[in-house]
């Protein structure tokens, strides 16, 4: 996404011999020389900051720069040394509100699943990749805070403060980290089932507090938006879901596997709408309920599933993975469709 802030040239020069580009337009040469390719990321990622928007990747030379790595040697390169740096930058107020809305999303899927992650085969993967998931969460509400300019400690929620539910998620990750270095299983597992799921509830539901902090609105869409987006994105796919599982019994996994990776995304959407429908909508659990399950037990057993799915496709069973497809999952789409379409009667005044 482009920034919506018009730039222009930079006042700072950043040695002859690279050109430099932010969002395709040319920056102009005048002012200090830098010493490093690092020096002049950072002079640019100031100018942009006064301008309000940041810089989201970078490339050099036609190479992708990791700008996180403190230590790669080519951000301690002479710019004259190279011919093009190329900066992608954003306006940072929509892209914090694009990236809390994507950290809601990951929590909500964490506080659903994690419960039962250690009553897989393997875990250890699904384990690494938690791990990974927490830090990326606990960086994006760290520069939330900067780029905003807020104070966690200042700001209520739940008669709390935010640092405390931030500083909580990080001795979670720290304990999750000991348990695994030290194989304790019993210490993993109630952090999963027990700690981690209420904590991350608590920090979905902490999210639209902290943009409207920074004088934000906690969403750029409407529910009703969503719902209408992800009703025209699951209709079809009980169809869909069934010729994949054609492809797959006929050979044809590699194709099938791709395509069934972005079903299961687009049911984790719906699954996603569906509980942000159940947070902001006074609904009943009757109302989210179909054939006599509600949806936390229809979350628990479509994770199941998958659970199943993954397993199958690691195994190559194929008449397996084809009958989870046609007699599992594709019903489940159905009723998740119901759900949405029941909250969409409710928005619109006709629910019954």
């Amino acid at each position: 996404m482009r920034p919506l802030v018009p730039f222009r040239f930079c006042e700072t020069r950043y040695n002859r011999g690279v050109e430099i580009y932010v969002n395709g337009n040319p920056v102009e040469e005048t002012g200090d020389e830098k010493a490093s390719v690092r020096e002049v990321i950072e002079a640019l990622n100031d100018w942009l900051a006064g301008q309000g928007a940041v810089i989201v990747s970078a490339r050099l030379d036609g190479d992708v720069l990791d700008l996180a790595n403190e230590t790669a040697e080519v951000l301690n390169s002479a710019p004259a040394n190279h011919r093009r740096l190329e900066i992608e930058a954003q306006n940072a107020r929509l892209l914090v509100i694009e990236t809390m809305n994507d950290l809601g999303n990951y929590l909500d899927r964490v506080a659903r699943l994690c419960p039962t992650l250690m009553e897989r085969d393997d875990p250890r993967s699904d384990i690494e990749n938690l791990k990974e998931g927490l830090q990326w969460s606990l960086d994006v509400l760290e520069r939330v805070e900067g780029i905003l300019g807020l104070s966690y400690k200042e700001i209520e929620f739940e008669e709390d403060r935010i640092r405390k539910y931030v500083l909580r998620l990080g001795d979670v990750l720290d304990h999750v980290r000991v348990a695994v270095e030290e194989q304790n299983r019993p210490a993993l597992e109630a952090l999963l089932r027990d700690t981690l799921p209420a904590l991350c509830d608590s920090l979905v539901r902490a999210i639209p507090t902290i943009l409207r902090a920074g004088n934000l609105e906690p969403t750029d869409t409407t529910l009703a938006d969503d719902i209408e987006e992800i009703l025209g994105m699951v209709t079809g796919l009980p169809e869909r879901l069934e010729a994949i599982a054609v492809k797959i019994s006929m050979g044809n996994a590699a194709e099938g596997m791709e395509e069934f990776a972005s079903a299961v995304s687009i049911l984790e959407k719906a699954f996603v709408c569906v509980e942000r429908s159940r947070r902001e909508l006074p609904l009943s659990r009757e109302d989210l309920m179909v054939d006599g399950q509600d949806f936390e037990e229809r979350a628990k057993r479509i994770s199941g599933v998958l659970d199943e799915m993954i397993e199958a496709f690691e195994k190559k069973d194929r008449i397996l993975i084809s009958d989870l497809i046609e007699y599992e999952i594709a019903p489940e789409i159905e009723v998740i469709t119901r759900l949405l379409e029941r909250a969409r009667n409710f928005l619109k005044g006709s629910c019954h």
